[in-house]
Protein backbone atom coordinates (compact mmCIF):
# COMPACT_ATOMS: atom_id res chain seq x y z
CA UNK A 1 0.00 0.00 0.00
CA UNK A 2 1.67 3.49 -0.74
CA UNK A 3 2.09 6.16 1.66
CA UNK A 4 2.36 9.35 2.82
CA UNK A 5 3.80 10.13 6.05
CA UNK A 6 3.87 13.49 8.01
CA UNK A 7 6.28 12.13 10.97
CA UNK A 8 7.45 15.41 13.09
CA UNK A 9 4.67 16.89 15.06
CA UNK A 10 2.05 19.40 13.33
CA UNK A 11 1.39 22.22 16.33
CA UNK A 12 -1.03 24.41 16.31
CA UNK A 13 -0.98 27.20 19.15
CA UNK A 14 -3.35 29.88 18.94
CA UNK A 15 -5.65 31.59 21.60
CA UNK A 16 -9.72 30.01 21.72
CA UNK A 17 -12.03 29.86 19.49
CA UNK A 18 -9.92 29.57 16.84
CA UNK A 19 -10.15 26.76 14.34
CA UNK A 20 -7.44 25.03 11.78
CA UNK A 21 -8.02 22.79 8.36
CA UNK A 22 -5.35 20.25 7.73
CA UNK A 23 -5.66 19.06 4.15
CA UNK A 24 -3.51 16.61 2.81
CA UNK A 25 -3.73 15.20 -0.81
CA UNK A 26 -4.19 12.29 -2.42
CA UNK A 27 -4.38 11.63 -6.11
CA UNK A 28 -3.59 10.26 -9.45
CA UNK A 29 -0.26 8.23 -8.89
CA UNK A 30 2.36 6.86 -11.84
CA UNK A 31 5.13 5.41 -10.39
CA UNK A 32 4.72 6.53 -7.24
CA UNK A 33 5.46 9.78 -7.78
CA UNK A 34 3.54 11.19 -5.10
CA UNK A 35 4.40 9.27 -2.35
CA UNK A 36 6.76 10.48 0.23
CA UNK A 37 7.34 11.82 3.85
CA UNK A 38 8.17 15.45 5.62
CA UNK A 39 9.53 16.00 8.70
CA UNK A 40 9.32 19.87 8.37
CA UNK A 41 13.16 20.13 9.52
CA UNK A 42 13.91 22.78 6.28
CA UNK A 43 10.30 24.33 6.96
CA UNK A 44 7.37 24.12 4.57
CA UNK A 45 8.31 23.03 1.17
CA UNK A 46 6.49 25.19 -1.68
CA UNK A 47 7.20 21.66 -3.89
CA UNK A 48 5.62 19.38 -1.43
CA UNK A 49 2.89 21.32 0.06
CA UNK A 50 0.17 24.37 -1.35
CA UNK A 51 -0.23 26.65 1.48
CA UNK A 52 -3.21 28.95 2.10
CA UNK A 53 -2.64 31.35 4.56
CA UNK A 54 -5.36 33.59 5.71
CA UNK A 55 -8.19 31.66 4.46
CA UNK A 56 -10.36 32.88 7.11
CA UNK A 57 -9.05 35.48 9.60
CA UNK A 58 -4.89 35.82 9.88
CA UNK A 59 -3.93 32.25 10.69
CA UNK A 60 -0.45 31.51 8.66
CA UNK A 61 0.95 28.42 8.51
CA UNK A 62 4.93 28.55 9.48
CA UNK A 63 7.83 25.98 9.36
CA UNK A 64 9.57 26.15 12.70
CA UNK A 65 11.69 23.97 14.63
CA UNK A 66 10.80 20.88 12.91
CA UNK A 67 7.46 21.82 13.07
CA UNK A 68 4.66 22.83 10.41
CA UNK A 69 2.67 25.40 13.18
CA UNK A 70 -0.58 27.25 13.10
CA UNK A 71 -0.58 30.62 14.04
CA UNK A 72 -2.89 33.70 14.87
CA UNK A 73 -0.57 37.03 15.50
CA UNK A 74 -3.22 38.79 16.80
CA UNK A 75 -5.70 38.73 19.83
CA UNK A 76 -8.74 37.98 18.44
CA UNK A 77 -12.28 35.76 19.44
CA UNK A 78 -13.28 35.59 15.58
CA UNK A 79 -12.93 32.20 13.28
CA UNK A 80 -9.56 31.41 12.35
CA UNK A 81 -8.33 29.10 9.58
CA UNK A 82 -5.32 27.88 7.36
CA UNK A 83 -4.62 24.78 5.49
CA UNK A 84 -1.72 23.18 3.57
CA UNK A 85 -2.22 20.27 0.94
CA UNK A 86 0.07 17.57 0.19
CA UNK A 87 0.54 18.67 -3.95
CA UNK A 88 1.16 14.42 -4.50
CA UNK A 89 -1.68 12.78 -6.06
CA UNK A 90 -3.05 8.99 -6.07
CA UNK A 91 -6.28 7.80 -8.24
CA UNK A 92 -9.35 5.89 -6.54
CA UNK A 93 -8.22 2.85 -8.63
CA UNK A 94 -5.28 2.23 -5.90
CA UNK A 95 -4.71 1.64 -2.56
CA UNK A 96 -3.14 4.60 -0.76
CA UNK A 97 -2.60 5.64 3.17
CA UNK A 98 -2.37 8.82 4.50
CA UNK A 99 -1.21 9.92 8.18
CA UNK A 100 -0.07 12.95 10.24
CA UNK A 101 1.32 13.40 13.39
CA UNK A 102 -0.01 16.18 15.95
CA UNK A 103 0.00 17.86 18.55
CA UNK A 104 -3.31 20.61 19.55
CA UNK A 105 -2.05 22.83 22.63
CA UNK A 106 -4.93 25.77 21.75
CA UNK A 107 -6.89 25.20 25.15
CA UNK A 108 -10.36 25.96 24.04
CA UNK A 109 -12.35 26.12 20.44
CA UNK A 110 -9.73 25.14 18.06
CA UNK A 111 -9.53 22.05 16.06
CA UNK A 112 -6.65 20.19 13.42
CA UNK A 113 -7.89 18.15 10.70
CA UNK A 114 -6.91 15.79 8.57
CA UNK A 115 -9.21 15.40 5.45
CA UNK A 116 -9.24 13.86 2.26
CA UNK A 117 -12.05 15.56 -0.65
CA UNK A 118 -13.35 14.84 -4.13
CA UNK A 119 -10.69 16.93 -5.82
CA UNK A 120 -13.19 17.59 -9.07
CA UNK A 121 -15.56 18.57 -7.15
CA UNK A 122 -12.72 20.63 -5.18
CA UNK A 123 -11.17 22.56 -8.15
CA UNK A 124 -15.14 23.76 -9.17
CA UNK A 125 -15.44 25.45 -6.04
CA UNK A 126 -17.81 23.03 -4.04
CA UNK A 127 -16.13 21.07 -1.12
CA UNK A 128 -17.48 16.99 -0.32
CA UNK A 129 -14.85 15.89 1.94
CA UNK A 130 -14.04 13.44 4.89
CA UNK A 131 -12.58 14.53 7.48
CA UNK A 132 -10.78 13.59 10.82
CA UNK A 133 -10.25 16.32 13.69
CA UNK A 134 -8.42 16.92 17.03
CA UNK A 135 -10.66 19.26 19.27
CA UNK A 136 -9.80 21.01 22.06
CA UNK A 137 -13.11 22.30 24.17
CA UNK A 138 -13.33 24.02 27.61
CA UNK A 139 -15.72 20.64 28.36
CA UNK A 140 -13.08 18.60 26.97
CA UNK A 141 -10.91 17.05 23.67
CA UNK A 142 -12.49 14.60 21.65
CA UNK A 143 -11.27 13.01 18.43
CA UNK A 144 -13.92 13.34 15.68
CA UNK A 145 -15.28 12.57 11.92
CA UNK A 146 -17.53 14.60 10.02
CA UNK A 147 -17.88 15.01 6.15
CA UNK A 148 -18.70 18.17 4.04
CA UNK A 149 -21.71 17.83 1.96
CA UNK A 150 -21.27 20.41 -1.05
CA UNK A 151 -20.95 23.07 1.57
CA UNK A 152 -23.03 21.99 4.20
CA UNK A 153 -22.10 20.85 7.20
CA UNK A 154 -23.98 17.45 8.62
CA UNK A 155 -23.85 16.16 12.00
CA UNK A 156 -20.58 14.46 13.11
CA UNK A 157 -20.37 11.07 12.40
CA UNK A 158 -18.29 9.38 15.79
CA UNK A 159 -16.49 11.02 18.59
CA UNK A 160 -14.12 9.49 21.21
CA UNK A 161 -12.88 11.78 24.15
CA UNK A 162 -8.68 12.07 24.36
CA UNK A 163 -6.26 13.79 25.97
CA UNK A 164 -5.00 17.19 24.15
CA UNK A 165 -1.38 17.58 26.06
CA UNK A 166 -0.22 14.23 24.68
CA UNK A 167 1.15 13.85 20.89
CA UNK A 168 -1.45 12.06 18.32
CA UNK A 169 -1.53 10.68 14.82
CA UNK A 170 -4.14 10.83 12.33
CA UNK A 171 -4.11 8.52 9.44
CA UNK A 172 -6.78 7.34 6.61
CA UNK A 173 -6.36 4.37 4.81
CA UNK A 174 -8.38 3.66 1.72
CA UNK A 175 -9.01 -0.14 0.16
CA UNK A 176 -9.60 -0.15 -3.95
CA UNK A 177 -11.03 -3.28 -3.89
CA UNK A 178 -14.26 -2.07 -1.45
CA UNK A 179 -14.02 1.92 -2.18
CA UNK A 180 -13.39 2.64 1.48
CA UNK A 181 -11.88 4.99 3.38
CA UNK A 182 -10.80 4.00 7.04
CA UNK A 183 -10.20 6.94 9.35
CA UNK A 184 -7.60 5.32 12.35
CA UNK A 185 -6.00 7.05 14.81
CA UNK A 186 -3.57 6.68 17.68
CA UNK A 187 -4.25 9.19 20.56
CA UNK A 188 -0.04 9.12 22.00
CA UNK A 189 1.52 9.00 18.67
CA UNK A 190 3.21 5.60 20.03
CA UNK A 191 2.21 3.52 17.20
CA UNK A 192 1.05 1.17 19.57
CA UNK A 193 -2.02 2.56 20.18
CA UNK A 194 -3.96 2.47 16.77
CA UNK A 195 -7.90 2.23 16.71
CA UNK A 196 -9.95 2.57 13.80
CA UNK A 197 -12.75 5.72 14.56
CA UNK A 198 -15.15 5.45 11.31
CA UNK A 199 -15.13 4.70 7.52
CA UNK A 200 -16.47 5.90 4.28
CA UNK A 201 -17.13 4.72 1.06
CA UNK A 202 -16.29 7.11 -1.98
CA UNK A 203 -19.81 6.61 -3.16
CA UNK A 204 -21.00 7.99 0.60
CA UNK A 205 -18.11 10.74 -0.19
CA UNK A 206 -19.30 12.39 -3.21
CA UNK A 207 -22.15 11.64 -5.86
CA UNK A 208 -19.57 12.29 -8.44
CA UNK A 209 -16.75 9.80 -7.46
CA UNK A 210 -15.45 6.88 -9.50
CA UNK A 211 -12.67 4.43 -9.54
CA UNK A 212 -10.69 7.12 -11.99
CA UNK A 213 -11.35 10.24 -10.13
CA UNK A 214 -8.77 11.49 -8.12
CA UNK A 215 -8.63 12.28 -4.54
CA UNK A 216 -7.20 15.29 -2.38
Amino acid sequence: MNHLSVKTPISKKAIPFTALFLLLAANRCLGQAWAGTDDFSLGISPSNWAISNNYVGQMIVVGTNGHASFLVPVSTGADQNAFIGWRGTPTAAEDWVVSITGHNFAPDGSQLQLAVADKKSWDSGVVYAFHMDMVNELSGSVLRTGWWDAGSYPPYRTSVGTTSSNLFSLCFAYHAASQTIEAWYDPTASGLGWAELDSMTLSALSPYMTATNTII
